[in-house]
């Protein structure tokens, strides 16, 4: 089974689950991560998407460094109420392989 993003944080961060939505068994969630002082590390934030009706619900995510130069502003991605398949966009968006400069 996939470990969920916040499983694989650096020791002392922690995710803090703050909005997204829950559909037809689909849930998708805002995640703020803060560092062990308790600032908002905006790079490691992240959105989650599971199928919490499936055998195997592996999760999917995406965080904001994963989009990098993608032109998804912080203030988009780190609204609280997203439709699904602007989160989906995104996931798609962070895993796309990136071109590298010649």
């Amino acid at each position: 089974m996939t470990p969920s993003r916040w499983q694989t944080l650096p020791p002392g961060y922690i995710a803090q689950p703050m909005g997204g939505g829950e559909h037809d068994g689909i849930k998708w969630e805002l995640n703020r991560v803060y560092d062990s002082r308790g600032k908002l590390d905006h790079d490691l934030t992240y959105w989650e998407v599971s199928h919490y009706l499936d055998e195997d619900p592996a999760p999917r995510s995406v965080s904001f460094a994963d989009l990098g130069r993608s032109g998804v502003s912080w203030t988009a991605f780190s609204g609280t109420a997203p439709p699904l398949a602007e989160v989906e966009r995104w996931i798609a968006l962070g895993h796309e392989p990136r071109k590298r400069a010649v």
